[in-house]
C-alpha cells in the first residue's frame, strides 16, 4: 500500500509539473517542437524530499537554498539512458516514453523503485528553460538545460 502511494504521489507530481509548464500564454522558446529529453546540455539544479525540503543543490542555487548540501550532479543521456554521476558514484537509468503532449513528455525509468521522468517548459524569475525532473524512491531531482 505505501508503495503504491508513493507511485501516486510521483505520478501527481509530474502530472503537476506538465500542467504548471502548460500555463503560459505566449510560448518564448524557439525550439517549439523539441519537448524530449534528448539534445540538451542538463545542469543540476537541486534535489528536494517529497516533502518538499530542497536537501542538496548545484553551487550556484546555495544563496537560493541556504540549508541545502551542496551537491556536484551531472546529468547525461546516452543510448536510452540517463546517466547520472557525482564524484564517487554512477547510476545508468534506461527510459522508454509513457506519455507525450505539447506540454512535455513523461519517461518510465528502469530501477529498483518506481521512477518516472518528465520534461518541460518552465519560466524561472522571468527567464524561460527546459526542465527535466527526476522522481524516484524519496528525492525528486531538477535539471534545467544550460542557457
Amino acid at each position: 500500500m505505501k508503495k503504491m502511494i508513493k507511485t501516486i504521489c510521483y505520478i501527481l507530481t509530474l502530472a503537476l509539473c506538465l500542467a504548471l509548464s502548460g500555463c503560459q500564454k505566449e510560448e518564448p522558446f524557439e525550439r517549439k517542437d523539441t519537448l524530449y529529453i534528448q539534445d540538451h546540455q542538463w545542469v543540476f539544479s537541486h534535489a528536494m524530499e517529497l516533502e518538499g525540503t530542497v536537501v542538496y543543490c548545484a553551487q550556484e542555487q546555495q544563496a537560493q537554498y541556504p540549508n541545502a548540501e551542496t551537491l556536484e550532479l551531472t546529468c547525461r543521456i546516452q543510448e536510452e539512458k540517463i546517466l547520472l554521476k557525482t564524484a564517487d558514484q554512477t547510476w545508468e537509468l534506461p527510459y522508454s516514453v509513457n506519455m507525450e503532449g505539447s506540454s512535455g513528455t513523461i519517461y518510465n525509468l528502469e530501477s529498483n523503485t518506481t521512477a518516472l521522468a518528465s520534461v518541460n517548459k518552465t519560466t524561472l524569475d522571468g527567464t524561460p528553460q527546459y526542465t527535466l525532473t527526476i522522481a524516484a524512491d524519496l528525492y525528486a531531482l531538477y535539471f534545467t538545460e544550460q542557457l
